[in-house]
């Protein structure tokens, strides 16, 4: 799908919103519509960022919902005063 027919169908999507910024930017610049085209090449074979490496929270004696053995743990912080 094209970035503005997604744009137009799904105003929402945030990997069109993204590439639709980056176009904007580079035409500012003054880029060739070549030269944005490859770079819109380039995001779309990386794709998206990835985060860092995962953090080991320890979590013994800690309150905690589900299988210990999940492939993902979420971890809330709170402070009640």
């Amino acid at each position: 799908m094209k970035i503005a027919e997604c744009r137009m169908k799904d105003p929402k999507c945030g990997s069109s919103r993204g590439l639709a910024a980056k176009v904007a930017q580079e035409l500012h610049e003054g880029k060739t519509s070549d030269a944005i085209g490859a770079e819109l090449d380039k995001l779309l074979k990386e794709g998206p960022p990835l985060l860092s490496d995962p953090v080991k929270i320890p979590l013994d004696g800690a309150p905690s919902r589900g299988p210990a053995s999940a492939k993902i743990t979420i971890v809330e912080f709170s402070d009640f005063q």
